[in-house]
Formats: C-alpha cells, sequence, structure tokens
C-alpha cells in the first residue's frame, strides 16, 4: 500500500469565549473545550466520522472509512490517513471527522494547528459548519474555511 497523505493536526482544535477585564478594553479569552489528541484512540464521544464514496459533490475518487488505519491519534496529534488501496470499489481510502451532534460552539474563537499535504490530487480541508447543516444543507449555510487548498488536478 502506498501511503498518499498523512494529514496530522497537530495541537488542537480550541474554542474559546471571550471575557472582558474590568478597566481593560482587550478581551481575555478562557478555554471553552480543546481536543489535545493524547488519548489512545479518537474520543468517539466528540468526534464522528462521515463515511462512504460516491464522490460527496466533489468528483472525490476516496471512500472515507472509519477505520484505524484511515483515521487515528499518535504523539498528541490527529493523523487522517489517505491510502491508495482497493477498498468497497474504489482505490483509495481516507477519513472524514466531525463534530456534529456532538459538539457546539455558538461563539468564539477556534483555533487549529494543521499541517496539510501539498499534491497533485490532494483537496485537504478544515471547514467550520452551522449547527443546522442537516437541514440547511452546504453550500446554502454558511461555512467558514480555515483551510481550503484547491484540488490539484491529477
Amino acid at each position: 500500500m502506498k501511503v498518499l497523505i498523512t494529514m496530522v493536526i497537530l495541537a488542537v482544535v480550541t474554542s474559546c469565549s471571550a471575557k472582558r477585564n474590568p478597566g481593560n478594553t482587550a478581551p481575555t479569552w478562557q478555554l471553552a473545550w480543546s481536543d489535545e489528541f493524547n488519548g489512545p484512540s479518537i474520543d468517539t464521544s466528540i468526534w464522528g466520522y462521515d463515511t462512504g464514496d460516491g464522490g460527496w459533490g466533489n468528483g472525490e475518487l476516496e471512500n472515507y472509512t472509519s477505520r484505524t488505519v484511515n483515521a487515528y491519534t499518535e504523539n498528541g496529534s490527529l493523523v487522517i490517513q489517505a491510502l491508495q488501496e482497493s477498498y468497497g470499489g474504489d482505490n483509495y481510502t481516507s477519513a472524514r471527522l466531525k463534530t456534529q451532534d456532538k459538539k457546539y460552539i455558538a461563539h468564539g474563537k477556534v483555533e487549529a494547528s494543521i499541517k496539510l499535504p501539498y499534491g497533485k490530487g490532494l483537496w485537504p480541508a478544515f471547514w467550520l459548519l452551522g449547527n443546522d447543516i442537516s437541514t440547511v444543507n452546504w453550500p446554502a449555510r454558511d461555512r467558514h474555511n480555515g483551510n481550503d487548498r484547491r484540488r490539484q488536478r491529477i
């Protein structure tokens, strides 16, 4: 099996809420949530998976799985790994993780430290979608692209 991409979320996805200091106009941030990915596996009480194939509206060639070969924790990082392999009628596998229906952040600052690959055929992305994404489908629903690299044609 040839490893095509490894996407590592190096540190943390955090949400912080701002609080004002009396006498100071600059907000201070109080941590509301974080995932340091330091457990032995992905915390499924916070993270869920989008699984399957069919292109996802973008002509994607991979089959997204919840297998630990495609998504796992390692040294305090979340690793999402795409592989060239035959699986479910497709030639590639990867993973899509989400906090939908598990974690909701209404206000605050979101930070992520992410190492993204670059190359032909790759389209790594980090998105923030509204809590109502199930009823107000993308792209009608506002989204915030933390990073959405343009797909490189094969």
